[in-house]
């Protein structure tokens, strides 16, 4: 009997045993992190890129993918991953990436090599770790791999989990090189190139303290991030150790990662609040003595310890501001943000200057209407104006302070909030008629008298206004991720949506070409919509393409949409699709830089690349692979629209102003014409001899472009004219 009781027992005990083991199994399968989302993800896929045997290493937080002769080798490099993604789980207090990573090598001659990461848990390098190619002085001597590389970029990731920005060089670098003291130490590396390198940010910082700059040769980026990394190290990391960074990464898992509600244009502030509140130090003067903008309370009456004041008897409130700098630099892009349960409410709001000096400060004040109560936050961002978005501005005003909002006056309050005169971006027009957005309207201005444009109409989609175009008495606008929607503009007085459609791939851009408008998809490629019938709209054809579609032009039955492919290189695709059922890839061509805008020039494409400024390439040679022209002007600042004018092409270049360049007969381009005068160029349209310009800062100017379309011959412009603007309009809604 007693050995059939213990029978029983083992029985029982195997089964349970047997059960845990299976429920684990299932918790393990289905607890199972995703790919990297823009990682190769098959090995089949994988040796197509490399034209050889590959193989894929990996365990639960990682794969590496790798050619097959090399497997040996790669799999003790491998290991030294493994060891670094815990070191860096533990920097950053225990947080776990919620996707694998995706490590890649590429022969360095593969379109597919990128020597870095795309933020987002993909990191491709070349060949050369522990080949015969490799040299570096830990393997040859000490037989440990050089994978600094990969553990900065490994950091930059896990940075981006907490927040799009966050100082991203300067703190993921940091985080890099301690993880290979932690995880792949060795004598070199800890006594010539760990020493070396704070060595260097120190002698930047120095030279940059004396001289306001940077060492010659070295880029602003550069020399920037050395002097953002010399100040987290001697004043955080030297002083109260790694456990400081720790704790703060710590505090905002607890929080719920609130960074990440942030608009990138403030996040500093908010990750030095958190860092300063665990050591007990203001960090945000500290940053502030050695040249980042720093916002304060500006002390008047009513502003000593927030920067914002309601108008007495009515719902309109004033922000007022004041901001420094220790080089005596006057800020750019000083705006306000307003919040509402966690989301950003609306577009930021350009301040303006109403005051001060470089020795007392700089004042900026706006003024908000808010007619529904409610609980809102609002905080401030600004850049250096002369080293740009590196160096953005610190100070407590950047960091989230709440509004509590009175009760309304108005009766059926048509908006939560109305602002004052704010940045305008997307622009069309035709005839006398001009179409700009801003604020999340869309307004119509009469242009009879362009020193004087008149708004006669307006409309609030309330949906985001990526961008638009006009044909026959109507405005086809791309929303983004909240659709595409047709305008009826007949009566400018009264615009009225008659058409919509949903897009859940995000449309970025779109032309027209009748009957069917195409839009590029920022994830689906193109979709062709006939919309010949507004209340009907269909889709009657789509191509996908491996690219983040961003913009498109449409010549004849020929489209030519732009983006970035996977690699990260930037490309033109010309799609024919005079079958709209079954469009047709024609080709590529590749480009320098991101291309914010494209459009049509007599035999050309032409292109806003946003560092490369101008590029091109004629419009019935669309060969694969082939590298387009491109064009640096020297003054010019970074690229946002492009507008065609006859043979002249228009480029808005942000705080470059508006730069005219002109084809020769042999295809190449040159300045004949640029206006700086007080403009923040983002989109440009012609009317007549008009340039009309959006203002990221303030609405509408109007360029008067005669004296360059009198001269009529290429050889004629000896030197770029300078253009005036002769009128302006700052858009602004009903009350």
């Amino acid at each position: 009997m007693r050995h059939f009781i213990y029978k029983i027992l083992y029985l029982v005990l195997t089964l349970v045993l047997f059960i845990l083991y299976f429920t684990w199994n299932i918790f393990a399968f289905s607890a199972e992190k995703p790919q990297a989302p823009y990682g190769v993800k098959s090995l089949s896929a994988y040796e197509s890129r490399i034209g050889e045997p590959g193989v894929l290493i990996e365990d639960p937080d990682l794969e590496m993918w790798v050619p097959k002769k090399d497997e040996e080798n790669y799999r003790i490099v491998f290991k030294y991953l493994e060891d670094g993604y815990q070191v860096l789980k533990n920097i950053y207090g225990g947080h776990d990436m919620s996707f694998k990573f995706s490590v890649e090598q590429y022969p360095f001659s593969s379109p597919y090599f990128l020597g870095g990461t795309d933020g987002v848990g993909t990191i491709r390098y070349g060949y050369s770790t522990l080949t015969p190619e490799d040299v570096s002085t830990e393997w040859k001597i000490y037989k440990i791999p050089h994978v600094i590389g990969y553990y900065e970029e490994m950091a930059h990731c896990f940075l981006r989990q907490f927040e799009k920005t966050l100082f991203y060089e300067a703190i993921g670098s940091m985080i890099g090189s301690e993880t290979s003291m932690r995880a792949s130490w060795n004598p070199y590396y800890a006594q010539e190139f760990y020493k070396d390198g704070l060595i260097r940010n120190s002698v930047t910082t120095r030279y940059y303290l004396k001289y306001n700059t940077g060492e010659p040769g070295v880029s602003a980026e550069i020399y920037l991030t050395r002097i953002l990394a010399y100040i987290f190290q001697t004043e955080v990391v030297d002083v109260y150790g790694w456990k400081a960074f720790t704790k703060t990464f710590e505090i905002l898992q607890q929080n719920g990662y609130p960074l990440l509600s942030y608009n990138p244009n403030h996040s500093w502030g908010g990750f030095i609040e958190y860092l300063g509140n665990v050591i007990g130090k203001d960090l945000h003067t500290v940053f502030g003595d050695y040249g980042l903008p720093i916002f304060q309370w500006t002390g008047e009456p009513g502003y000593e310890s927030d920067g914002i004041e309601i108008i007495s008897g009515t719902n309109r409130y004033r922000f007022r501001i004041k901001i420094c700098d220790r080089e005596g630099d006057q800020p750019a892009n000083v705006m306000l943000h307003i919040y509402k349960s966690g989301r950003i409410l609306g577009e930021p709001l350009i301040m303006s200057f109403i005051g001060g000096n470089a020795h007392a400060g700089w004042i900026y004040q706006t003024e908000l209407e808010i007619s529904e109560p409610n609980i809102y936050e609002y905080a401030f961002s600004a850049y250096d104006g002369v080293h740009n978005k590196v160096f953005q501005a610190v100070g407590k005003p950047t960091v989230k302070t709440t509004i509590i909002a009175q009760e309304s006056n108005k009766i059926n309050p048509e908006l939560p909030f109305h602002a004052e005169p704010g940045p305008s971006w997307c622009i069309v027009t035709h005839g006398t008629m001009c179409f700009i957005n801003g604020g999340g309207f869309i307004y119509c201005l009469e242009m009879s008298d362009p020193t004087h444009p008149r708004q006669i109409g307006q409309i609030f989609p309330e949906k985001s206004i990526v961008n638009m175009c006009y044909f026959q008495d109507r405005l086809y606008v791309a929303c983004g991720f909240d659709g595409f929607i047709i305008i009826d503009v007949k009566d400018p007085n009264k615009p009225e949506i008659i058409g919509q459609f949903p897009t859940p791939e995000g449309a970025m851009g779109v032309s027209i070409s009748w009957p069917y408008a195409v839009i590029a998809e920022y994830l689906g490629g193109i979709n062709i919509i006939d919309v010949s019938k507004p209340q009907s709209l269909r889709s009657i054809g789509k191509m996908e393409l491996p690219i983040l579609s961003t913009s498109v032009s449409v010549y004849d039955r020929t489209a030519f949409v732009s983006g970035k492919e996977e690699s990260g290189e930037n490309r033109i695709y010309a799609i024919d699709f005079a079958s709209p059922e079954l469009p047709v890839s024609k080709g590529f061509w590749k480009f320098f830089d991101y291309i914010a805008d494209i459009d049509i020039c007599e035999r050309y494409v032409v292109a806003a690349q946003r560092d490369r400024r101008l590029g091109w390439f004629p419009i019935n040679e669309s060969v694969k692979g082939n590298n387009c022209k491109d064009y640096q002007s020297p003054d010019c600042g970074y690229a946002y629209g492009i507008g065609v004018a006859d043979r002249n092409i228009l480029l808005a270049t942000g705080t470059g102003g508006l730069h005219i360049f002109r084809f020769g007969a042999e295809g190449n381009v040159k300045d004949i014409g640029f206006c700086q005068e007080n403009l923040y160029a983002g989109e440009v349209a012609t009317l007549g001899h008009f340039a009309l310009v959006t203002d990221g800062h303030r609405g509408l100017k109007v360029v008067d472009l005669s004296p360059i379309t009198e001269l009529t011959h290429y050889q004629a412009y000896d030197k770029p004219i300078s253009l005036k603007v002769i009128g302006s309009f700052e858009p602004m809604s009903f009350r």
